[in-house]
């Protein structure tokens, strides 16, 4: 039905009934009936990085990129969308000078291949250094609904994978919008109207580069970079649209592992070390020497106890030989 404005809970509708008779009561010819009306809308976002983990080693700064999907369900449109993405940017502490942890790029959002408005406190540095392939540029708008269906393919999918790796605590280093001293300012981008359509869908695309060589005082012996942001949206109008059950709020997390920390070990402990075998070495030896491993009695007694078996077989031999004998001399005499 046409016309409508979402978010209407009901309409109207007076009747009435006309005849050429002359009616008694012409009351009863007028009804006024209400129809209750559903509005069946529903939005959610999810998000991913581009790439789950991204090596840095001895790289001073690395490019990145996350990628939030606002989606609308449902057979209603959704007039006004808000996103808000949380934004970790700077550390900060007292009697400290600020270190600031990235630089953003200007949004790339379409909703449905149209442009979108994105707005912030940050300062977007310039576009020049980003090459074309690494973000969404204008001169792909005619085709950016296939760009859309590129970036976001599986994205639930993915984003559940992605929960599966989680870099070890004493290693990395925390930055999200929970940790101490990080300061995160916000992107706005506000979205709509979202089309009747069973889904519609926005597509928030945000470069960045961390500043790893601004890090080092942060870092200490620690390898990893564990960088989150969070997104968010709401429905602006249709107002008294209800949310339902969804995905209402996401964060999105970027992994950097560089150079593993060798750690030296001291000359002290090397040291001790070889004292402790030698002296295990020397206990072992002792311990040898008085259970009686180095004496060579029992084989001296073995050879002594062969030569006496010797000796006795030869007694027996030479004693059975002497009988043989006198039997052979006693048949002559016979």
């Amino acid at each position: 039905m046409s016309g409508v404005k979402v978010g209407t809970e009901y309409l109207t509708f007076n009747i009435s009934a006309y005849t050429k008779s002359k009616d008694k009561n012409l009351h009863e010819n007028f009804q006024q009936l209400h129809l209750n009306l559903t509005t069946d809308a529903n939005i959610s976002i999810l998000g991913k990085s581009e790439e789950d983990v991204y090596s840095y080693f001895k790289a001073n700064e690395m490019k990145f990129k996350q990628i939030y999907e606002v989606q609308k369900v449902g057979l209603s449109s959704v007039d006004v969308a808000e996103i808000d993405i949380s934004i970790p940017v700077q550390w900060f502490e007292p009697n400290r000078k600020k270190i600031n942890l990235l630089e953003l790029y200007s949004p790339k959002a379409y909703l449905n291949g149209q442009p979108l408005s994105c707005s912030s406190s940050i300062r977007f540095h310039s576009e020049d250094d980003v090459q074309d392939e690494d973000i969404l540029d204008d001169e792909s708008k005619p085709d950016m609904q296939n760009q859309e269906s590129q970036e976001t393919r599986d994205l639930s999918k993915i984003q559940n994978e992605a929960k599966g790796y989680q870099p070890p605590a004493n290693r990395t280093l925390f930055l999200n919008c929970s940790t101490p001293n990080v300061v995160c300012n916000t992107v706005k981008c506000t979205a709509g109207p979202f089309e009747s359509t069973p889904q519609s869908s926005a597509v928030i695309a945000i470069m960045m580069t961390l500043k790893i060589s601004d890090l080092g005082t942060l870092m200490g012996k620690k390898d990893i970079v564990h960088l989150t942001t969070s997104g968010s949206v709401t429905i602006k109008k249709p107002e008294n649209l209800n949310f339902i059950a969804g995905n209402h709020s996401v964060t999105v997390s970027s992994i950097f592992i560089g150079n593993v920390q060798k750690e030296v070990v001291a000359t002290w402990i090397i040291a001790l070390a070889i004292i402790a075998g030698i002296l295990l070495l020397m206990l072992l030896v002792i311990g040898l020497m008085k259970a009686g491993f180095f004496e060579r009695r029992k084989k001296e007694e073995l050879k002594a106890l062969k030569a006496v078996d010797a000796m006795d077989e030869f007694t027996i031999r030479t004693i059975q030989t002497d009988d043989a004998e006198v039997q052979e001399l006693d048949e002559k005499d016979c």
